[in-house]
């Protein structure tokens, strides 16, 4: 989700609506600008030039991140079922008949016993011993509340284009960090509620999951208008800063896991202490943010009698509404590009991350791993995603920024095939090398690709619309995820497969990477010259605003200042 390895959703739309003017008010009398980049910027000039932004958007998504992995645990914790029978298993190898109990527990006196909380047999939750169910009703749990996730933002995110493009950027980011307080205080809730009143629990965990959706429907609009402001209107340069936010998005990842790791390891079978710590994390990082972020939205060129800018009154805001939240998608759709590559991008998106959302639930239950073994994989593939961020700057350089996000969607397909068809073999050994070889290659090969194809996006879009553009692509984004979201958990995992069944997740992955990467392949044949994309007839210009998309610079030519 992103990311999310599993991106944990969300509370109800009312709260944006109290949440954003308190913000804005108390943030916006003292707005001050942050430098932005500029001339031959590299990729280090990016880390101090965006260093304010960094550090809040480092807070931000660690945070974020360490609760992906408690809330598996907790959600498994939560489901429970009837005692176990033993079953009569024919084993031919003996000639002999022997009482077989699930995995989770083991035959002793006549009965199935639940193994310990310390055994890697363990069934994850104490009410309930058999392993496979655990697994299996608490990821369907998690695909059904990361699909109210996913529709409560197609209707929060045409609004948040709107809201970021004229109320500001830094509202919107401590916005979002305020609903992420919100998710945490709800699971606090639900942990104290608990299994025993299953009714309240599931309504406190869809609330909870709403408000982590609109965090997150907030914050990467947000986050991704904030990196074009401080960027000059060339690829290149772009690429220093989406290579800048990716890394420390990456090393944030590593912060959230490794920190949670060590709780895992203690198999808890109550998370009300642990909500309880995060909640307090939370109001500590909303403090520190609004402390250091500032607000990077260009002024407009309009100017009020006293110097400064003027904001558009409530009724002023209210009469644009409606244009502006069509504004993204015909800016998308008036290039011939970006129609078809928002779609190739959103799909191979949704792709990588759903798969990212089913590791952890693939390594407990295939590769027999604990809960603290399996959020390894939330540190060591995060590395590779910032060793990836690290060269993503200098390989656009080299290869162009379409063939380089062309060829890392090709070997993200080699990647997902590895892991798919590793999946099949008998040997728990194999499926190990199999998993981590395929899923380090599309780990390092997602970061480039959102790397890349939020700079394809950014270039061909004006500074001033950098909001409506993100909104607008993170609006199709969802909507994929709808689409596809619930087809990974519900449909291609099953806890009892084996064989080359198992595989089904990363098999699906591969196939969409596959399209993705003969789809970029046809429009980039097809692409228009830079020059051709202006071209648009007076009535366009009417209908659109002929501000409302920049055209890419031809090669030679300086980017032009315009606005930033």
């Amino acid at each position: 989700s992103s990311i999310i390895w599993l991106r944990p959703g969300a509370t109800s739309v009312l709260p944006v609506f109290f949440i954003i003017p308190l913000a804005h008010a108390t943030m916006a009398s003292a707005v001050a600008r942050a430098p932005r980049l500029s001339g031959v910027a590299g990729f280090r000039r990016a880390l101090w030039a965006m260093r304010r932004f960094l550090v809040c958007a480092l807070v931000y998504h660690a945070f974020d991140m360490a609760t992906i992995d408690p809330v598996s645990a907790f959600l498994y914790t939560l489901v429970s079922c009837e005692q176990p029978e033993p079953r009569r298993q024919q084993r031919r190898q003996l000639g002999r008949r022997d009482d077989h109990c699930p995995l989770g527990s083991f035959y002793a006196a006549g009965v199935c016993v639940p193994e310990p909380s310390d055994s890697p047999r363990w069934s994850l939750s104490a009410h309930c011993a058999d392993k496979h169910k655990v697994v299996g009703v608490a990821t369907r749990l998690r695909g059904i509340l990361r699909a109210f996730d996913q529709i409560v933002g197609v209707l929060v995110l045409p609004l948040v284009g709107v809201m970021i493009d004229n109320l500001g950027r830094k509202p919107m980011f401590i916005a979002s960090l305020c609903c992420h307080i919100v998710f945490v205080s709800l699971l606090l809730v639900a942990a104290v509620v608990g299994p025993s009143n299953w009714v309240a629990c599931q309504v406190l965990l869809v609330m909870a999951f709403i408000a982590c959706g609109v965090s997150n429907d907030m914050y990467h609009p947000a986050a991704n208008a904030i990196v074009a402001d401080l960027s000059q209107t060339d690829e290149r340069l772009r690429g220093d800063g989406y290579a800048a936010f990716g890394l420390i998005s990456s090393l944030s990842l590593v912060m959230g896991f490794g920190v949670m790791f060590p709780v895992l390891q203690l198999h808890l079978s109550d998370y009300t202490a642990m909500w309880g710590g995060f909640l307090g994390i939370g109001l500590a990082a909303l403090a520190l943010n609004c402390w250091v972020l500032r607000e990077t939205m260009p002024l407009p060129s309009a100017k009020s009698a006293t110097g400064s800018h003027s904001r558009p009154s409530p009724s002023a805001l209210a009469s644009r509404v409606w244009a502006d939240l069509t504004l993204g998608c015909r800016i998308l759709w008036q290039d011939p590009f970006l129609r078809v590559f928002v779609v190739l991008f959103s799909l191979a998106t949704a792709a990588a991350m759903n798969t990212i959302y089913m590791l952890s639930v693939y390594q407990v239950v295939s590769l027999e791993y604990g809960n603290a073994r399996a959020s390894i994989s939330g540190v060591t593939l995060p590395l590779l995603g910032a060793f990836s961020s690290v060269l993503v700057s200098p390989m656009i350089r080299f290869f162009g920024v379409n063939r380089l996000m062309l060829l890392m969607l090709t070997l993200a397909m080699v990647g997902a095939l590895i892991a798919g068809m590793g999946a099949a073999a008998p040997q728990r050994k194999v499926r190990e090398v199999c998993f981590w070889l395929g899923v380090g290659i599309v780990s390092a090969c997602r970061s480039l690709i959102e790397t890349c194809g939020k700079t394809i996006i950014s270039t061909r879009v004006s500074s001033q619309h950098q909001g409506n553009a993100f909104a607008s692509f993170q609006l199709l984004s969802t909507a994929f995820y709808i689409g596809f979201g619930l087809l990974w958990p519900m449909v291609l995992f099953d806890a009892r497969a084996v064989g080359w069944m198992r595989g089904c997740i990363f098999l699906a992955t591969a196939l969409a990477m596959f399209t993705c990467a003969a789809g970029l392949l046809v429009i980039m044949r097809w692409e228009p010259p830079p020059a051709q994309l202006g071209d648009k007839s007076a009535d366009e210009e009417d209908s659109i605003g002929a501000d409302d998309v920049s055209v890419p610079p031809s090669e030679g030519e300086l980017p032009a200042k315009d606005g930033i």
